[in-house]
């Protein structure tokens, strides 16, 4: 083969014969499913999100995935039920030498149609179940097994209610607690050490055919030196004639998943947002100096999502500290609570990071899942990978990188093998094995390459007018979809499905050769080629290309790809002068995985040369770790993995990879 003109102008480098037989081209990597090297910042992030996301998933026993997936809202254009709980006015003792809660309840039902004679609960399995009338008129109770840590609870009412009806009931409740690890590391409750808690399990759920939200107060009875930390509106504490403390919280917006407290020896710290919004950071001692540190962050997360979703919906925001074996974070409606190591982050130290990507993800289900609820099983999304595509924009703005969503991107982290996928919008996507790939990953990403595709101004108007249009009800796909559209004057049809309604990513060949002019101007052509594959179509997309020259500044252009399968598509960019580098996708803006059409040429140059020598030697141990000294092996992916550099196709580049470009040394890529 002959050597192109521009070799000189690349660098020197050895001569080495095209060896007869040709080595083969690259293939896809089907990644393996190999865990995260333990201690990195992904590591930790994945953990939190396989126990946020077994934590949603949690139903009774005897639920389908269809209830238990819309059991939390908190809206008020909602379809009629037979009857509703408006109203919870709730009283906790938590007793944590006996490891029980007692609560007094005040239930306001409301009744929508005539002859409900009986009102069915469910809730944790009570040592005491009584509910009574107002007057205190005993009612009869049953008592069904849904499973070992819930029961269902039957109320006879005394004659059957009438038509748009209210009435008071008293429940009266003393649960023996199971506090455990339970759901993968997310602890319902605790009693033992620094904190007590429960969270989600305060109020009673009715149990019917469709959602009742309700508006509450909540009661918290402590010892004389305890602080109650809860959801909603802090209202006071009161001193009991016994020494304790009984703190007081209101709910005033209507939720089914809005109650829930903590108890510890807490510190208080108030600030306010940029919008005037009281943010309270309730802390231990050890950590209340950096309480203003996490408060300011709290008040940066509120302003960026103000600027570029909605304002906040809410009035208040409480932030409660938990013990680090609570296993991440949990956002209720005005109340966040997180494990303790997020409330020691600082910029100056190592966490700092690891504290924004919780905190910004679990700040932004108050829009995305509490505001805006998913309308069905398909429409999860709308909640996890909207928030974690939130989280990851705003630490792409205000930390200055991509970091976070790259490690969401990279090639090898989206390793879901065909036979496990699911579509985004799939009802099945909820109990896939591989949900968090699915809906933290890929949907955080989808939700950016939708961003790209219209534009950041459109994105932001677009995600104002979903808030507005939906906030305190139900959406779907669907309906973004249509906001996306009417607010960009675009048909996304394409792209929704594509990206929402089908499984995989880009797959794609990408080569490139420099063009050396008769009048001596310089331009780059770029080949995209997505090869047939019977389990998945090709796809549309805009690739972003970067080019370095040799005299000029680098600059960046478009390719657009259309959904085409073994055609190459190419396309000619003039260059200033004489190209150097040419890097497809270099910020990792597309779900994808490439591989070079010119063996070795690693660089797109159109010359297997020294530059590429030097570049797989710059990277090689680098990206990716594939064994650990126990001997394991882990994924341990950073910003510098290119998977166009493992030409032997193993997830690492290595030495083996370094072999295979001498193999192609001095190539030069065929004409196109």
């Amino acid at each position: 083969m002959k050597k192109l003109v521009l070799a000189s102008l690349l660098c020197t480098y050895l001569t080495a014969p095209v060896l007869a037989a040709t080595p083969t081209l690259p293939t896809f990597l089907e990644g393996a499913d190999m865990p995260t090297l333990p201690g990195t910042s992904l590591a930790n992030r994945r953990a939190w999100q396989e126990r946020e996301a077994a934590h949603a998933h949690r139903k009774l026993p005897g639920q389908t995935d269809e209830t238990a997936a819309l059991g939390a809202a908190n809206f008020a254009n909602l379809g009629a039920s037979a009857w509703t709980v408006l109203h919870q006015d709730i009283t906790v003792d938590l007793d944590t030498k006996n490891t029980q809660v007692t609560t007094d309840s005040l239930l306001t039902v409301h009744v929508t149609d005539k002859g409900v004679n009986a009102l069915m609960f469910y809730g944790d399995n009570g040592e005491t179940w009584t509910v009574t009338t107002a007057d205190d008129q005993p009612l009869k109770t049953t008592v069904g097994g849904l499973g070992s840590a819930n029961s269902s609870y039957t109320v006879e009412l005394p004659s059957a209610a009438t038509a748009e009806s209210e009435f008071i009931l008293k429940l009266h409740r003393v649960v023996k607690l199971a506090c455990g690890q339970g759901f993968q590391g997310f602890l319902q409750c605790n009693t033992q050490g620094t904190y007590h808690w429960m969270a989600g399990s305060v109020g009673v759920n009715p149990y019917n055919d469709g959602h009742t939200p309700f508006s509450s107060k909540l009661h918290i009875r402590t010892g004389a030196n305890e602080v109650a930390a809860g959801t909603g509106l802090p209202k006071g504490v009161e001193i009991l004639a016994d020494g304790h403390k009984l703190w007081h919280f209101e709910q005033p917006e209507r939720s089914e998943h809005n109650d829930a407290f903590a108890i510890s020896s807490y510190k208080l710290f108030e600030s306010k947002s940029e919008d005037n919004n009281p943010i309270r950071i309730y802390t231990i001692s050890s950590y209340a100096s950096n309480a203003g540190t996490i408060a300011k962050l709290v008040s940066d997360v509120l302003a960026f999502y103000g600027k570029n979703m909605t304002k906040f919906p809410w009035t208040d925001l409480n932030m409660i500290q938990l013990s680090d074996n609570f296993g991440g974070g949990e956002s209720f409606l005005m109340g966040i609570f997180a494990i303790q190591s997020v409330f020691d982050g600082a910029p100056d130290n190592n966490g700092w990071s690891q504290a924004v990507e919780l905190l910004a993800h679990e700040i932004a289900h108050q829009w995305w899942g509490n505001y805006v609820a998913p309308q069905g099983l398909g429409d999860v999304c709308l909640s996890e990978s909207l928030s974690e595509f939130s989280s990851c924009w705003y630490t792409e703005v205000n930390l200055g990188n991509r970091s976070q969503m790259l490690t969401n991107n990279l090639s090898f982290a989206y390793t879901v093998a065909i036979a496990e996928d699911k579509a985004v919008n799939s009802s099945g996507v909820y109990s896939a094995a591989k949900y968090v790939d699915i809906i933290y990953h890929k949907g955080a990403v989808v939700f950016d390459m939708l961003r790209r595709e219209v534009g950041d101004e459109v994105m932001t108007k677009a995600l104002g007018e979903y808030g507005k249009k939906y906030g305190r009800d139900y959406a779907s796909l669907a309906q973004l979809r249509a906001v996306v559209e009417k607010t960009s004057g675009l048909d996304l049809g394409w792209f929704f499905t594509q990206w929402f309604s089908r499984v995989g990513l880009i797959k794609a060949q990408v080569s490139a050769r420099p063009i050396h002019h008769e009048d001596g101007t310089w331009s780059v052509r770029v080949r995209v080629v997505q090869p047939a594959d019977a389990k998945i179509k090709p796809y549309r997309f805009r690739l972003p290309v970067h080019i370095e020259t040799v005299a000029s500044a680098p600059f960046d252009v478009v390719m657009d790809v259309q959904a085409i399968a073994d055609e190459p598509q190419v396309q000619e960019f003039a260059v200033p002068s004489a190209p150097l580098r040419v890097k497809c996708d270099w910020q990792r803006q597309l779900l994808r995985k490439f591989v070079v059409g010119t063996p070795g040429d690693v660089n797109l140059s159109g010359l297997v040369d020294g530059a590429d020598l030097i570049d797989m030697a710059y990277r090689q141990g680098r990206g990716v770790v594939r064994t650990w000294g126990n001997g394991k092996t882990f994924f341990f992916p950073d910003t510098s993995w290119n998977e166009l550099y493992d030409l032997a196709v193993d997830g690492s580049v290595d030495g083996d990879d370094a072999t295979e470009l001498n193999n192609w040394f001095g190539t030069e890529a065929e004409e196109f």
